[in-house]
């Protein structure tokens, strides 16, 4: 379960930084993804063996839980306020090279 959960968020991801960024700046952005979710990849499972030994399970579970929230409310943060109008017209820029329809999730 663990590799399709993997293969979705990447595959969404994927696809939303192909909506928001500039067609110019798109590769460069799919690869600063793709390459930080290899290090992470690579990173965080060496480091989960010696901190579940130090801090416990418990603490490992809480962190990951922020790790998930702080995201989240950034997000919920910086559409505070915005209507459904203008997170869809922010989605269909044009100029430079910008995607020109609402973000499809």
């Amino acid at each position: 379960m663990v590799g399709v959960g993997w293969s979705a968020v990447t595959l969404a991801a994927t696809a939303i930084i192909a909506d928001v960024m500039p067609s110019f700046e798109c590769g460069r952005a799919i690869g600063a993804n793709d390459s930080f979710n290899a290090v992470a990849a690579i990173a965080l499972p060496l480091l989960a063996g010696p901190a579940v030994e130090l801090f416990g399970l418990s603490a490992l579970a809480i962190l990951g839980t922020g790790l998930v929230i702080f995201p989240f409310v950034l997000l919920l943060m910086r559409l505070k306020g915005m209507t459904s109008w203008q997170c869809a017209s922010r989605a269909s820029r044009d100029d430079a090279g910008y995607a020109t329809g609402p973000i499809q999730v």
